[in-house]
């Protein structure tokens, strides 16, 4: 096991989640222990291997600058605060020169959003992320509950009490777990937290089980939230 640095003790640069800015990031604190960055991690590696030690210099300036294709770009990345408002300080770069946000592309593989109605004959199951859990990697040792968060009209339809022992299935799978009943949840949906392990539950599956085998209409990824289940009490 390697310690790796955080992103509090290396410089780097880091592109926006969803907006069209890079975002400088600037150590904070001196390195912890023998730590080291991914990008050190991989010269090293490299340099171990014979590669040509000048291509795998692991500067965080020199990887910086070749990022933006500017040389210095240490500065030329930066904005003062309060200026990176999205489309008005930064927009969307297309090949093509615009800076249009694009509703429609005739280029694509899905000009426009296509509209599929989805089954109605039971409940729709989410499995957001939460305070404790973006993904599995954080419910090693502090798991968010071990719940199906329910609407209390749903749960009282179904004889289903807060706190109670619940089977939550379809066609494909089912899970055990325990119900919480919460009046902010919408009516017609349950909600499983994103990230548990399979010996969080008692029968050693996640609430993947439920999810739909089918592909979406655009890049073919999974369906994660066309996942239709039913709730029912258990002894």
């Amino acid at each position: 096991v390697l310690p790796a640095t955080t992103h509090f003790e290396v410089t780097d640069l880091a592109n926006s989640y969803g907006s069209y800015s890079l975002q400088r990031i600037r150590p904070v604190i001196d390195r912890v222990g023998e730590s080291r960055s991914n990008d050190e991690m991989a010269a090293g590696l490299a340099r171990a291997l014979g590669f040509a030690a000048h291509e795998f210099d692991p500067d965080p300036e020199r990887l910086v600058a070749l990022m933006t294709g500017q040389p210095g770009a240490a500065e030329c990345a930066s904005r003062a605060p309060g200026t990176t408002v999205q489309f008005v300080d930064t927009m969307p770069a297309h090949l093509d020169g615009s800076q249009r946000a694009r509703l429609t592309d005739a280029s694509s593989e899905m000009p426009l959003p296509r509209f599929t109605a989805m089954r109605t004959d039971g409940l729709v199951l989410l499995t957001p992320a939460t305070n404790r859990t973006i993904n599995s990697m954080f419910a090693e040792f502090a798991p968010p509950e071990v719940v199906v968060t329910m609407n209390g009209d749903d749960a009282t339809s179904r004889g289903v009490a807060d706190g109670g022992r619940v089977r939550v299935f379809n066609s494909l799978g089912e899970v055990m777990l325990v119900a919480r009943v919460d009046p902010a949840m919408r009516p017609g949906v349950v909600s499983i937290p994103k990230g548990l392990w399979c010996r969080h539950f008692e029968i050693g599956r996640t609430a993947n089980v439920l999810i739909p085998r089918g592909i979406n209409d655009l890049g073919g990824g999974a369906c994660f939230n066309d996942a239709i289940v039913e709730v029912e009490p258990v002894s």
